[in-house]
């Protein structure tokens, strides 16, 4: 007498595999790969202007289950399902100081090319832009922030935003390779 396996998926306990079954007693064991990916910036990015959002050119992953994250344009394209996004920005004054020392910072997350209208991540960091107190200054600070996103379609895509201003309104800012990062993964269906 021989038997067939009706179950179509076992899971393990642990090294995130799972076995399939055709129903005709064929198995097939394969690895979960849940989307998850960091990348970060491979050199500093600098020249960003005055209280402009700009786009973070994280190019450089340093890891990516699933393959959802795109080097060249920046951004993260999840298939469906629920995510975590953080980001975390260490920006400076390219001038090294002096006068020209930053007053607030931004970071954003966007969906699509857009601010998010719902959820929305635009943490940041504000100084005493009156000059009433020379220590709200600042020539290196870190802005960062998350988001928890219901991705419900698997075209839409996830970009890092800075956002920094300085007190003479120039474009001397910039965001440090060390410390900056950009990642998210998978939480839910």
């Amino acid at each position: 007498m021989t038997s067939k396996l009706k179950v179509n998926v076992i899971s393990d306990s642990g090294d995130n595999n799972f076995i399939t079954s055709n129903g005709s007693g064929v198995l097939t064991t394969q690895k979960i790969l849940y989307p998850a990916f960091e990348a970060y910036l491979s050199a500093g990015q600098t020249g960003i202007p005055h209280e402009t959002f700009t786009k973070i050119t994280f190019n450089t992953e340093l890891f990516d289950e699933g393959g959802h994250y795109d080097t060249s344009n920046y951004r993260f394209t999840p298939p469906v399902g629920k995510y975590l996004i953080y980001a975390n920005l260490f920006t400076y004054d390219t001038n090294g100081g002096g006068s020209n020392l930053m007053r607030r910072g931004r970071v954003a997350v966007y969906k699509n090319g857009s601010t998010m209208s719902n959820p929305q991540i635009n943490s940041g960091w504000q100084g005493d832009a009156n000059g009433q107190n020379p220590d709200a200054e600042m020539q290196t600070f870190s802005v960062q922030g998350s988001v928890i996103i219901n991705q419900t379609t698997a075209t839409d895509y996830y970009e890092v935003f800075g956002y920094i201003g300085n007190d003479n309104g120039d474009s001397n800012n910039g965001v440090s390779a060390d410390g900056s990062v950009f990642y998210g993964y998978r939480i839910g269906t």
